[in-house]
């Protein structure tokens, strides 16, 4: 299979009248965002928490706070918006951040199987030490449960989102996109196996947004161990940003609600490419990796008249010990 085939077979189902239906549900959708993210901007303040309560610097907690479609459109200026809590991978709870001036400023619910019998049902933190402690000891104990664990690929995500953010060479140019300052999933309108249905949808594990070439890409990331190849990776990073090059790319008022949530500005046609994340294999099967790589790269490479802008594989180490994600490596950089 090459890109020219799976750019026909995108195309084809999006000219079906589901595939039509699928389209406009989905660009509902991303108004609905697009319109939640500008009414909460400003009247939210986000930039103190987490990092005050649960610096992950530090200490042993390593919580993640995220965004998805679904927080953002039940969000209210008003009332506030919530939060998903993660530790190593798993839902834990969430935290409700209130309006700017309303006390107190966050409200933590932990996940009612998560706690113990003389747990309160929720925490109130601003300015609050105790129930402050209360939460890192929550979050502390997750954390102990979870060292046995595998590797979740949200984990590692939220790592590569981190490490994205940092700036540094190997992603000089990059910024994820997140929502109110939190990395967020973003849903899509074909699954990971490139159909288009009525009632599925696929679910983009990170987008980044690519500051020198004005476009944004698709990372699909696989957990240590996963049974996907390569090509399976980078193929579903494909499908999942040939679909959003269709749904934003409609007609000017849908491009201008995805640079919304998307962050950018500008007034030209989106542009989408792809890029593989996956786990660097034991050093025996190193050569053997590299080689399948430069394979399929070569064959999914876009052409000047494709609609996708680039392809990408990026490796990485993974300690089980720490379960930290390291050493980030373009075998292909985008571009």
């Amino acid at each position: 299979m090459c890109l020219y085939e799976l750019e026909n077979q995108v195309s084809d189902q999006f000219d079906t009248e589901d595939g039509r239906l699928v389209l406009n549900g989905r660009r509902e959708k991303i108004k609905s965002v697009a319109k939640k993210i500008k009414g909460l901007e400003g009247a939210i303040a986000t930039k103190i928490f987490p990092n005050r309560l649960c610096p992950r610097t530090t200490g042993s907690i390593r919580a993640w706070f995220s965004m998805n479609q679904k927080l953002i459109i039940k969000a209210n200026p008003r009332k506030g918006f919530n939060l998903n809590v993660e530790v190593r991978g798993k839902n834990v709870g969430e935290i409700l951040v209130q309006p700017t001036g309303q006390n107190p400023a966050f409200i933590f619910t932990p996940k009612e199987s998560l706690r113990e019998a003389r747990e309160s049902v929720r925490w109130e933190w601003s300015q609050n030490s105790v129930d402050a402690e209360n939460i890192r000891t929550f979050l502390r104990r997750q954390v102990t449960k979870a060292q046995t664990i595998k590797a979740q690929e949200r984990e590692i995500q939220w790592q590569l989102s981190e490490a994205i953010k940092k700036g540094t060479d190997t992603f000089r140019n990059l910024q994820p996109i997140q929502w109110l300052k939190y990395p967020s999933e973003i849903g899509v309108s074909i699954n990971r196996e490139g159909a288009v249905l009525l009632g599925t949808t696929g679910n983009i594990d990170l987008m980044v947004r690519d500051r020198g070439r004005t476009g944004f890409y698709v990372f699909e990331l696989k957990r240590p161990g996963a049974t996907e190849t390569i090509e399976k990776a980078l193929r579903q990073s494909i499908y999942y940003a040939l679909a959003l090059d269709h749904e934003a790319n409609l007609n000017a008022d849908s491009q201008q609600d995805y640079r919304k949530v998307f962050g950018s500005n500008g007034s030209k046609p989106l542009k989408f490419g792809a890029v593989a994340v996956m786990s660097r294999p034991e050093s025996e099967l190193w050569n053997e990796f590299q080689l399948a790589a430069r394979d399929v790269a070569k064959r999914y490479k876009p052409s000047a008249s494709s609609r996708l802008l680039s392809i990408g594989i990026l490796t990485y180490h993974w300690d089980p010990v720490s379960m930290k994600a390291s050493d980030w490596e373009w075998l292909i950089r985008p571009g």
